[in-house]
């Protein structure tokens, strides 16, 4: 999804100002309402973006939960 990459590319260069990805993160876990993986990525981003370590790959990787629904 176009609007998730770019803000994704948006919360990188927060992370390297030292922004919490789950700052930014908490604003689009319900972006997916009604589509199918919705689910999966609210659940894949609730579980990850708490992590002290957690970065963009996080969303990334949610991302990919919704895409593997929709195929």
């Amino acid at each position: 999804d176009n609007i998730t990459l770019k803000y994704a590319h948006y919360m990188q260069k927060k992370l390297k100002l030292g922004v919490p990805l789950k700052t930014m993160a908490k604003h689009i876990l319900n972006l997916y309402q009604a589509v199918p993986g919705a689910r999966l990525w609210r659940r894949y981003l609730s579980e990850n973006i708490h992590k002290k370590d957690a970065g963009v790959e996080v969303i990334y990787q949610a991302l990919e939960q919704v895409n593997r629904a929709q195929a």
